[in-house]
């Protein structure tokens, strides 16, 4: 199209805006909105019938009302801002999606679904499949209410879907979670691509389950519970509950932060899960729980992180970005063979069970703020060939130590920059990384007083002294 071309049209289209925001020589007026909200808009039969079949309908002798030589609508269903934003599509053809938010889009997308607007529904959806993540992202809770509530939103529903069981933390970690309807948390969890933990899932189901009660329901202080509260509380959650895939939780993990609710669960389902821990070979028993998942990661026993974070190791591992694995499975098992909390934190019951096993990974969490801290020593944790006041200096290409945060996508990785002192064994202490760049200690506590081996691991953990909720070591295998 040549340039005078182009300035016709865009002069075209800038008189006809002229004319809608005049509303000169009108013959229709149309009420947008209801109650409190309402605005009379004052435009042209010609071109709405021009533009679009359902006014061709709407405006017909059949249907209108008219007040002399001039022809009333209601359209109490459609806001003021939606239908001036139609309006003005309908008058000059523009539309800048880029000044309106995710909602806003989607009001969009169901007025002009209702006003039969095919060419502007075709820009609508590809737009809201460009930019659905960071909608998501911005307010889920709203977009997922919409895109339930409406047919014209089924394509995009999908793939909202999708993109929050592949990155669950868009919905679980927003406020707008315990604002969820049940009918769409009961959908996600039919689902078997939810990439979460499930002992997460069930962690989020109690959060969410309070909430519904009351704003002041404490759920972690069960000692409080009134028997009103479990009633409500079980028959809440009683379709719920049935859907997380319990053979994938350990039995550690089962004990700690399932059994304290037990007085909410199904006595079936609490007793053939128990019978399944202590007999997993009675098929009888796992026949009546749900399956793993076909496409599920190996089971992996941590009390600190979730299995949807071995991917993430696992792709540093390879040196990949941190999403290589998400849609790969895993070339590596992990194997717990040490957790402070269970086999105490001394320096001797540490090297006892993690020297000498080959490559290991250690996770830690610290006790002020939650935060994940974590270090991978690709070789036998051993002493080295020449002690020096028992210390030794081992060397690697390969380590790195990571920070990792379990309610976002915010992860840090620091790799070794001094090969020849990437790990510190010392029977004294636990191990360490560097020259004192990441020690962790035999009292429960991690320590950084240096970057001289990891140059950005000031970015994983800050300089000083942490004190550790627990921390726990895992043997790595390639498979």
């Amino acid at each position: 199209m040549s340039t005078d071309s182009s300035n016709s049209l865009i002069e075209l289209s800038n008189d006809f805006d002229q004319l809608l925001t005049s509303g000169s020589n009108y013959d229709v007026i149309i009420k947008a909105g209801d109650k409190n909200d309402v605005k009379e808009f004052r435009v042209h039969a010609l071109i709405l019938i021009t533009r679009s079949q359902y006014f061709r309908t709407a405006l017909s002798d059949n249907w209108a009302r008219k007040e002399g030589n001039v022809t009333i609508l209601e359209k109490p269903n459609v806001s003021p801002k939606i239908f001036h934003l139609l309006l003005r599509y309908l008058y000059t053809g523009v539309i800048n999606f880029d000044s309106l938010d995710g909602p806003l889009i989607l009001q969009i997308l169901i007025a002009a679904d209702e006003l039969d607007l095919d060419s502007l529904l075709k820009r609508v959806d590809d737009y809201l499949i460009y930019k659905h993540a960071d909608f998501l992202r911005q307010d889920p809770g709203q977009i997922l209410q919409i895109i339930f509530k409406y047919e014209p939103c089924s394509k995009f529903r999908d793939l909202c879907l999708k993109t929050i069981c592949e990155s669950p933390e868009i919905l679980f970690s927003s406020p707008d979670f315990l604002s969820l309807d049940k009918s769409i948390f009961l959908l996600l969890l039919k689902r078997d691509d939810l990439v979460m933990d499930d002992i997460e899932i069930w962690n989020y189901m109690l959060k969410w389950g309070a909430a519904q009660i009351s704003n002041n329901f404490k759920i972690d202080d069960i000692s409080k519970w009134s028997s009103q509260d479990i009633s409500l509380l079980k028959d809440l959650l009683l379709d719920l509950i049935p859907l997380i895939k319990w053979l994938e939780i350990s039995s550690t993990a089962f004990w700690r932060y399932v059994i304290p609710y037990k007085k909410i669960f199904p006595k079936d389902l609490l007793w053939a899960i128990i019978g399944c821990h202590l007999d997993p070979n009675d098929e009888s028993i796992t026949k009546s729980l749900p399956p793993r998942c076909l496409q599920s990661l190996p089971l992996f026993d941590s009390l600190i992180i979730g299995r949807k974070h071995l991917s993430i190791i696992a792709s540093w591992l390879e040196k990949q970005d941190t999403n290589y694995f998400e849609k790969r499975k895993l070339s590596y098992s992990f194997s717990l063979i040490f957790r402070a909390s269970q086999d105490g934190s001394s320096s001797d019951k540490f090297h006892n069970l993690c020297d000498n096993k080959g490559p290991i990974l250690i996770i830690s969490k610290i006790r002020q703020n939650g935060q994940i801290i974590g270090g991978y020593c690709p070789i036998d944790l051993k002493p080295g060939l020449n002690p020096r006041h028992n210390e030794s200096w081992l060397a690697s290409q390969d380590s790195f130590v990571f920070c990792l945060n379990i309610n976002s996508n915010f992860n840090c990785i620091a790799r070794v920059s001094d090969n020849q002192k990437a790990i510190y064994y010392n029977p004294n202490t636990c191990i360490g990384f560097g020259i004192q760049d990441m020690m962790l200690l035999s009292n429960n506590q991690i320590r950084s007083l240096s970057d001289s081996s990891y140059g950005n691991i000031k970015n994983v953990l800050p300089r000083g002294t942490h004190n550790l909720e627990d921390y726990e070591v895992f043997q790595v295998i390639k498979k």
